[in-house]
């Protein structure tokens, strides 16, 4: 596929360099990468009248996540290709593949030691040796420059299994790294000795949260792909982009491991749920007050049980059901809705206090396995079980309709 140049920093992930008269074996090349899903920037024969070359290029080059290197002996001779092909290696995003056999002689001096793909008998074929190993190159670039735009803190990201994919994934936001205390103190209002005693946490990792709580629209999606998930039932009060409830601390698991097989990861760098400290570190944002806005609790500010005021704030009426998710206000990590509407669920067991608790972001494994933490209140929760220090519990197989949950994902 040509990208035209006023789409390139959207559509452009693969960017192939080759000479020009040796175009038939880079076709075949372009092909085979388009059948995987992924966005060719191939050649500029649509350029229109009064559109420069070496800028559509540049640009071209910058907006790519891999340029994929045509090597041949006469490739090394061509300066366009040879320009395009160092600036490819200054950005690292450079993965060779030689179409023509080349020698030691051949090789630049600046590609001199860099491991490429043999295409020289490349038929178009999926299996072909060279082109797996080409393909295996590319997804490591890809996933590279993908992750290091993500470590930036307020980062809003999301994982889809290939360019053309209409599955629905989960918005992320990257959280700063840093430490904070964890718990509330005596003084706090209606806090009580399961939040105590407080404790400095330090997260040195980078990770991110899902912005919001997985939607039904999420879990719908992932249950039309073949995930093996339990109807979610919205109790009449509509799907779409309200939160999933009835859903089980069990059922989120197997949400995240059809989303990390979807997703290509694995391990401690796929998808998971949120430790209990990462929860309130992530709530939180910075702040020790009993919510992320303050010391009070209105009807405005969270979707709960208002009938009971908390802080200074006026009461205000119950409410009978959830709300869509992006109607809730965010904090200062841009996370929203941490307080009220649904329940949590994160991956720590059940302790009665935080005696003996990790202090690096770690989820808490042991204590009561058949009690699994959540966090955040609910809609027909009254305030004081919305603040950040609250905690709750139930058993991992519950479904009940306030709860759902997010997830985390390491780097």
């Amino acid at each position: 596929m040509t990208t035209k140049a006023d789409g390139i920093s959207e559509a452009t992930l693969i960017f192939i360099s080759y000479p020009r008269v040796e175009r038939e074996h880079a076709v075949q090349i372009r092909d085979a990468i388009a059948r995987k899903g992924y966005r060719i920037f191939f050649d500029t024969s649509d350029l229109d009248a009064g559109d420069s070359f070496p800028d559509i290029i540049d640009k071209a080059l910058k907006a790519s996540a891999v340029v994929v290197g045509c090597w041949s002996p006469l490739a090394f001779t061509r300066p366009w290709v040879m320009k395009e092909q160092l600036l490819a290696l200054d950005l690292d995003i450079l993965t060779p593949a030689a179409i023509k056999p080349v020698t030691g002689r051949d090789i630049r001096v600046d590609f001199q030691g860099i491991d490429y793909a043999d295409l020289t008998s490349f038929d178009g074929a999926d299996s072909h040796p060279g082109f797996v190993k080409l393909m295996r190159a590319i997804e490591r670039k890809i996933a590279s420059s993908r992750d290091d735009a993500r470590l930036r803190p307020g980062s809003e990201w999301r994982d889809t299994p290939n360019a053309e994919s209409t599955l629905e994934t989960p918005l992320m936001v990257t959280l700063p790294t840093g430490a904070f205390t964890m718990g509330a103190p005596p003084t706090e209002a209606k806090s009580d000795h399961a939040e105590r005693p407080q404790h400095r946490v330090t997260l040195a990792y980078a990770f991110a949260l899902s912005k919001y709580p997985i939607t039904f629209r999420q879990w719908d999606s992932a249950r039309s792909d073949g995930a093996d998930l339990p109807h979610a039932n919205d109790q009449g009060w509509g799907r779409g982009d309200r939160p999933v409830i009835n859903v089980s601390w069990n059922d989120a698991q197997a949400y995240i491991g059809w989303l990390n097989h979807r997703s290509g990861l694995t391990g401690r760098f796929g998808y998971r749920l949120p430790s209990e400290a990462e929860w309130e570190y992530a709530c939180r944002a910075g702040t020790q007050t009993p919510f992320f806005f303050g010391a009070s609790l209105s009807p405005t500010q969270a979707v709960f049980d208002a009938s009971v005021s908390y802080g200074d704030a006026r009461a205000g009426a119950a409410v009978a059901h959830t709300q869509p998710v992006a109607d809730q206000p965010s904090n200062g990590f841009g996370l929203a809705g941490m307080h009220g509407n649904v329940s949590e669920w994160c991956e720590d067991c059940w302790n009665g206090s935080y005696v003996g608790a990790p202090d690096n972001g770690d989820a808490w494994l042991s204590g009561e396995k058949m009690q699994r933490v959540s966090r955040g209140g609910a809609w027909n929760f009254m305030g004081h079980v919305l603040r950040s220090a609250a905690r709750d519990r139930s058993p991992p197989s519950t479904r009940i309709n306030y709860r759902g949950f997010r997830v985390a994902r390491t780097f």
